[in-house]
């Protein structure tokens, strides 16, 4: 079709630098079977330097906010500062609620804000919404 979706050559790169919260996330992932691979790196500094890669193309970045070295609102900036970076979608996945992080999220230019869903059900539905979402419906540039 000449519509746009996100290939599914393209990762869904993830900021994370809980373990068990990537493994978590990874066996909620893969119920979806969504054809995307999913990547983790650390921290905001390992995830810029991936998607500064040659060649390379994130369907969508899910990022944590809580994160060594640079966290996800600094990388967020960075993201939407970088011309080649700036329409990838980023969506915040924190376990914060916490107002003045989804205020700043927003006003960095976040494409949304998710709070993470504690246990695996409810992390299955969240995972296959957002799937449903960000790498089914909606339009990417080429």
């Amino acid at each position: 079709s000449r519509h746009m979706k996100a290939s599914t050559s393209w990762p869904v790169v993830v900021a994370e630098d809980s373990r068990p919260d990537f493994l978590l996330l990874e066996a909620a992932w893969k119920r979806t079977g969504n054809g995307h691979t999913l990547v983790c790196e650390p921290d905001g500094i390992a995830l810029l330097q991936r998607l500064r890669l040659p060649g390379m193309r994130a369907a969508l970045v899910l990022m944590d906010i809580n994160m060594p070295r640079m966290n996800g609102l600094e990388a967020l900036a960075e993201i939407k500062a970088d011309p080649r970076l700036a329409s990838t979608p980023v969506v915040m996945f924190s376990t914060s609620p916490d107002d003045d992080d989804v205020r700043r999220a927003y006003a960095l230019g976040a494409s949304s804000y998710v709070v993470k869903p504690v246990g695996l059900p409810e992390l299955v539905q969240a995972v296959n919404l957002m799937c449903t979402y960000w790498l089914g419906l909606i339009e990417m540039p080429k």
